[in-house]
């Protein structure tokens, strides 16, 4: 995708862009453009909008243990480009929506999402390709918007990003929303291809919002999903790492021949002000060729607090948790220290029934986060962790850089 040249073009078209501005008589295209958190350009009479964007997340981290855990795995320190992300989406013509987003972390192009909308169809909205699959608060929140690092443990168990279709909608005058896609895992799990003899999946989630209150600093966020698998081969594997990206894979299910498995959710969030608690809990149950069903789950909780008065904003159409803006803005030579926020995190996930027996990963996470504007934020978090089948603590600390338009 020549995403880059795309991108020099669309900035070219207005080039008296500026902070909170918006440029007249951009030309024969009448090409507006201006800045709200990211780069956005509209055509004169609204009917095309386009916004350009992206994300850096750098992180510097250390990691170890003790005991028998230390022994059996090798632990890093060092740097780590998490995500490097760059996307063009907008809304043409009013009822049809897009995404092109890529990553480029890994020195190659990466597709993330890739996908069409159709808006407020007889059937709701319609996406077509790559996109979410519609399960889990903290996995569908996004990167740039998460309370810690990295998403709590029992998030491995969800399944991410897959091409598909998906029916959504809001409900209750925007109190709730639905959603229901059929997806088929892609080829390599990183492109919007697929062949051959794929997986697939039928994937729903509900939400509702009891309390709303304040403009949003008051409310209470509820949710279930479901999800019917059925595995290329009949094959299932899980892995995964405390919450700590450069950390390795501590707790391996090793592969599980299975027919299909149904996954299911619940979910859970309160916002009063500057406090919030969120907690969901993941079950997964995997119909076995042989033996008893093997079965992946866990749950988490956690807890935060803005010592400088934010709150965190929720988005209804969405129903999911996004930017913080801080109160005020951080500046070096005036006063401005941007906003605040500490929190503490409990996960535990475990395999039953799986070809590498039976084994629990739970982990304790502490996180500073430093919000310098709606664009740019400094985190910080320590994890504490262990694995049941080995003696030992896994301790990991992570720095990151963020910046996100």
């Amino acid at each position: 995708m020549k995403i880059l040249p795309l991108l020099a073009l669309l900035v070219t078209l207005a080039p008296g862009a500026a902070q909170d501005q918006v440029v007249p008589d951009a030309g024969p295209l009448d090409l507006r453009a201006d800045w709200r958190d990211s780069l956005r350009l509209e055509t004169g009479d609204g009917s095309v909008k386009l916004r350009i964007g992206g994300r850096l997340h750098y992180d510097w981290a250390d990691t170890s243990a003790s005991g028998a855990l230390g022994n059996s795995f090798s632990f890093l320190t060092g740097t780590e480009t998490r995500r490097a992300r760059l996307y063009v989406m907008g809304d043409l013509y009013e009822d049809v929506g897009f995404r092109i987003e890529y990553d480029f972390s890994s020195g190659k192009a990466r597709a993330i999402a890739l996908y069409m909308t159709l808006a407020e169809t007889p059937l709701g909205n319609v996406t077509l390709g790559r996109t979410k699959e519609p399960m889990g608060l903290e996995r569908l929140t996004s990167s740039n918007d998460l309370t810690f690092v990295e998403r709590a443990l029992p998030m491995e168990v969800l399944s991410y990003r897959n091409p598909g279709i998906l029916l959504s909608d809001e409900y209750a005058e925007g109190r709730g929303t639905w959603a229901i896609g059929a997806f088929r895992e892609s080829s390599d799990g990183t492109t919007a291809d697929s062949s051959g003899a794929g997986s697939y999946a039928i994937t729903a989630r509900v939400t509702g919002l009891p309390v709303e209150e304040e403009d949003g600093r008051k409310l209470v966020h509820v949710g279930a999903s479901a999800s019917y698998r059925n595995p290329n081969k009949d094959m299932f594997s899980f892995d995964v790492r405390p919450e700590t990206h450069m950390a390795p894979k501590l707790l391996d299910a090793g592969t599980i021949m299975g027919d299909h498995a149904w996954v299911f959710g619940v979910e859970s969030a309160f916002v009063e002000g500057p406090y919030s608690v969120q907690a969901e809990y993941v079950h997964q149950e995997i119909a076995t060729n042989s033996g008893p069903d093997a079965s992946l789950h866990g749950y988490y909780a956690f807890a935060s607090y803005f010592p400088t008065g934010e709150h965190r904003p929720y988005r209804n159409d969405r129903a999911r948790f996004s930017r913080v803006d801080p109160s005020s803005d951080f500046h070096s030579n005036r006063e401005g220290g941007g906003a605040l926020e500490v929190g503490i995190r409990y996960s535990h996930v475990e395999a039953e029934n799986v070809p590498t027996g039976n084994d629990a990963l739970e982990d304790w996470s502490l996180g500073l986060n430093w919000y310098l504007n709606s664009n740019s934020r400094i985190l910080t978090n320590y994890v504490l962790g262990d694995l049941d089948s080995l003696g030992g603590k896994f301790h990991g600390v992570t720095l990151r850089l963020q910046v996100a338009f």
